[in-house]
């Protein structure tokens, strides 16, 4: 990013003239570390890079194109290191070089109001100021879908990304909090501090990574202090953040809590009442066709019924033809076939109707009395259709 990193005038008793900006510009050279404070030793990190200086067209402003860290970006991102300042050095020619940029917390730095300057676009530039006492409010909304555990998180993108599809007024909801101390045109990302969401899945969700990591700061990580006026306007937002965070995870316990909204719950229960109507239609055909088989098998247990009989005709007494029909009856699957010992499959007709084929027939069986044993008969009946089997 692009920001002023000086301008001429006195800073309360130290004088910056435009010679000495000249001066910066002329003994620049490879890059410029930036640091946080301006207590520098050499084993301390560096937090990002001035890459190179150049100066106003009236030589009265210092700009700087600058890299920061990821962790120093954040950082300022949540709000921490609002403010900066340079920390200038002389040669061993007696000129001032620039030797070190200075990320500010708590301390004041002597010029205020340094600007950032964002190139959106190489013909619009947008300039964006810091207000040195802001007034916090907090706008947010906790009541997000949970996002994934796992989701990545990048503040500046985030930001980015609600704003390019919901707009500047749903990242007033999405952040700890906004500073309110003046009204700015264009919008400035800067002053929309300790953002929690970020657009997943096409929604705005809270994101877990995003609220420990704020959390944290809240708490003094890395050795940071967060201004009292803006960490007042955002404990409570993200305490309660945290709770409802906790409560999902006991509501969800399969390991993921990315809870539902009203939109997605209806979305959820439309396309459930669509595959229901789906099944039904599959249930009513399937029924239709359990029924045509079932007729089916209906009209071939006929068929092997008249079969059957026709085979017993002349060779069994119709007494017993209706028993053996009657039996027959019984038989709930007529198609049903089985394997026998001579590896042919039939099923319960086939055996009768194949019995009674090769048995002989008997003339005038039915106009003679038998004096016989009915009981003898049956059983010599009975044995013969065993021996065929």
């Amino acid at each position: 990013m692009k920001i002023e990193l000086a301008r001429t005038g006195n800073w309360n008793g130290r004088v910056l003239t435009k010679d000495h900006l000249r001066q910066v510009v002329k003994n620049f050279k490879d890059e410029v570390p930036v640091v946080l404070g301006h207590l520098k030793a050499d084993h301390m990190p560096a937090f990002g890079w001035v890459k190179s200086v150049e100066l106003s067209e009236d030589e009265t402003t210092l700009y700087g194109e600058v890299e920061l860290s990821d962790v120093l970006k954040e950082a300022y991102d949540f709000g921490l290191y609002k403010k900066w300042s340079i920390g200038l050095r002389p040669n061993d020619k007696g000129e001032w070089y620039l030797h070190h940029l200075a990320f500010l917390g708590a301390v004041p730095p002597r010029i205020k109001d340094l600007k950032v300057l964002e190139m959106s676009d190489l013909e619009d530039l947008k300039t964006f100021e810091f207000s040195e006492s802001p007034k916090w409010k907090s706008f947010a909304k906790t009541g997000y879908p949970i996002a994934p555990p796992d989701t990545g998180w990048n503040p500046e993108e985030a930001k980015k990304r609600i704003v390019e599809k919901f707009g500047w007024e749903k990242l007033k909801t999405c952040v700890g909090a906004v500073d309110v101390s003046k009204e700015e045109t264009p919008q400035s990302f800067s002053r929309y501090k300790f953002p929690f969401c970020d657009v997943v899945d096409g929604e705005i969700k809270i994101v877990p990574k995003a609220v420990s990591s704020g959390i944290g700061y809240l708490n003094g990580a890395r050795g940071v202090k967060v201004d009292e006026s803006l960490a007042k306007v955002v404990k409570p937002v993200f305490e309660k953040l945290k709770e409802f965070i906790e409560k999902g995870k006991e509501n969800f316990s399969d390991g993921g809590f990315d809870m539902p909204t009203v939109e997605e719950l209806q979305k959820m229960i439309a396309e459930l009442k669509e595959k229901l109507e789906k099944a039904e239609k599959k249930a009513e055909f399937a029924d239709s066709l359990k029924a045509e088989l079932e007729s089916y098998r209906k009209a071939l247990k006929e068929q092997k019924k008249e079969q059957l009989k026709k085979a017993m005709e002349g060779k069994v007494p119709a007494d017993k033809i209706k028993l053996v029909l009657e039996f027959a009856d019984k038989v709930e699957v007529a198609d049903q076939k089985l394997e026998f010992s001579d590896e042919k499959k039939r099923d319960f007709f086939d055996v009768l109707t194949e019995i009674f084929s090769s048995l002989p027939e008997v003339k005038g069986l039915d106009d003679e009395m038998s004096f016989g044993d009915p009981a003898k008969d049956d059983v010599n009946l009975a044995q013969a259709m065993l021996e065929k089997l």
